[in-house]
């Protein structure tokens, strides 16, 4: 005997076609001159409300955004090189 589904659960996988599940291109290599942001050494970054969590501080403007460990980790290798 089949079991059923509970009331509001979705039924199957992901459909082909449907621009919910569309994946951007990456954007292609163009070459030396192609190099990546710098992580800006004014940002004022300071622990955030858990162990994992970072709160970074644009002190010229005074806005404010929470990052992970991780997206720390991988702001701070930006370098403005390739």
């Amino acid at each position: 005997m089949a079991e059923k589904d509970a009331p509001g659960e979705k039924v199957g996988g992901p459909r082909e076609g449907d621009p919910a599940n569309a994946v951007p291109e990456p954007a292609p290599f163009r070459g030396d001159d192609d190099a990546v942001p710098r992580f800006r050494t004014d940002l004022r970054v300071e622990r955030g409300a858990s162990p994992a969590l970072y709160d970074v501080t644009d002190p010229a403007s005074g806005r404010r955004f929470t990052l992970y460990e991780f997206e720390l980790a991988i702001a701070r290798m930006l370098d403005g090189r390739r």
